[in-house]
């Protein structure tokens, strides 16, 4: 199965270990695998590590069907100094390749309108509203939904 790691921190980029984080991976509907295998979208959940890093083996979005399933992220924790749990679900959707990879890589997070791809190539997949500039021709270009 897919491999799909990352790191979970504060704004501060401290990792929560003290405050006991779980994340919960969890499909959008329950599907069949090309391994013949029914999925319930039940969650799999993972604790990270003490610095925060995490992996998670889950099944592609490639090879379930019904076409379209994504993953919803989820993160749990204890508010500091309290018995309080606070739970987060991250807006974007998760989608899984047969080789996994990193998690800020998979998530489909829109492109930072400020955000400017600088450089004499294009950038590789860019979300609609990404802007281009080549500093070999001067020119600006931003992505349309075409």
């Amino acid at each position: 199965m897919p491999l799909v790691n990352g790191l979970l921190s504060d704004f501060g980029l401290i990792p929560l270990a003290d405050n006991m984080p779980v994340l919960q991976f969890r499909a959008s509907s329950a599907g069949v695998s090309d391994l013949n295998v029914l999925a319930a979208s039940a969650p799999v959940e993972v604790v990270p590590a003490g610095n925060g890093f995490f992996e998670v083996d889950l099944v592609s979005t490639d090879a379930i069907a019904p076409g379209g399933i994504f993953y919803t992220v989820t993160v749990q924790y204890r508010e500091d100094g309290t018995r309080n749990v606070k739970r987060e679900q991250l807006p974007w959707r998760l989608t899984v390749p047969e080789e996994g990879g990193a998690l800020a890589d998979l998530l489909a997070v829109p492109s930072n309108p400020a955000a400017v791809w600088v450089g004499t190539e294009p950038p590789l997949n860019p979300e609609p509203g990404t802007w281009w500039y080549d500093p070999e021709t001067g020119e600006l270009t931003e992505w349309s939904a075409e």
